[in-house]
């Protein structure tokens, strides 16, 4: 085998290589889990906020099941 027979081949496997982990890399970051969540409204002046909460705090737990709740209900009242 000729030296540039293997440097293609090593050229080959490296760019393969950083293939495969740019793509596992991806795979795992879109398959981990969102632990905050960005809000951003508009207030009556029509000024934008944002605001970064933790999807663990109880707090923001409860509020979420009232909003699920209130979802459900508005998606039947649709349906009758």
């Amino acid at each position: 085998m000729t030296i540039i027979s293997i440097m293609a081949i090593a050229t080959f496997m490296a760019i393969v290589f950083l293939l495969f982990r740019y793509g596992a890399y991806h795979l795992f970051a879109w398959l981990k889990p969102l632990r905050h969540l960005k809000l951003t409204y508009v207030d009556t002046s029509g000024t934008q906020h944002s605001r970064a909460i933790d999807l663990e705090n109880p707090d923001v737990k409860m509020l979420i099941d009232t909003l699920n709740e209130i979802q459900k209900t508005h998606k039947n009242q649709g349906a009758e």
